[in-house]
């Protein structure tokens, strides 16, 4: 059970680099780029720490969709990583470069990360929702209520993001050192608002299956 914990942790970290990495514009480069490996490293852990998951590859279709959903979530890290040293060939450089392309590259792959990020959340929640409840600190009747005054603040802020056009921007601009950067609650939030829907479609297909299993 400590595993599981310390996958929990070590999740909840990379989200929260993950979303301080699209405040690029309000980070040092040097802090964007520590980030940015520090980020591929833990990822690199995350699945050493899952790779048994891997020889359960075809047994079910639940299986084949999360390692589908993971498969293109490590393509998006990777194609992260490799265009942010294609745009920035010497460490710690700034944020201008030559290579128009990578920027553009580097910002589509960055969409996609955060969306299949959620995604992901959303698919494992019964296993976030586990480690929250055996590991609260809090009374019930304290935790409850807070957790979902914090939900509720993410999932409004997160639709607010979305409709005011927060992701779009982000899928559609053709520079990442372009336009005011998003802050560090604004990804978090529309990761939010994505898990959650994930998470209520999964819900409903599983009672689904169990309603006709009757």
């Amino acid at each position: 059970m400590k595993k599981n914990l310390f996958r929990f942790c070590l999740d909840l970290l990379m989200l929260l680099i993950l979303s301080l990495l699209y405040s690029a514009n309000k980070l040092p480069i040097g802090l964007h780029q520590i980030a940015a490996m520090l980020l591929l490293a833990l990822f690199v852990s995350h699945f050493l720490l899952g790779r048994r998951a891997l020889a359960g590859f075809g047994t079910s279709r639940r299986m084949r969709l999360f390692l589908l959903i993971d498969g293109f979530l490590a393509l998006s890290f990777l194609t992260l990583f490799a265009s942010g040293l294609s745009i920035h060939v010497h460490p710690f450089s700034s944020w201008a470069g030559d290579n128009p392309w990578g920027l553009v590259v580097h910002q589509r792959a960055g969409a996609a990360a955060l969306i299949l990020a959620g995604v992901h959340l959303g698919l494992h929640w019964k296993f976030f929702r586990n480690i929250a409840v055996k590991y609260n600190p809090l009374p019930r009747i304290v935790a409850i209520p807070l957790l979902l005054l914090l939900f509720a603040f993410f999932y409004i802020l997160g639709i607010y993001n979305i409709a005011g056009g927060s992701l779009l921007r982000l899928l559609l601009s053709s520079s990442f050192s372009g336009g005011e950067g998003i802050a560090i609650l604004n990804p978090l939030s529309i990761l939010v608002v994505i898990a959650s829907l994930t998470a209520f479609a999964s819900r409903q297909k599983e009672k689904g299956k169990r309603k006709k299993k009757k």
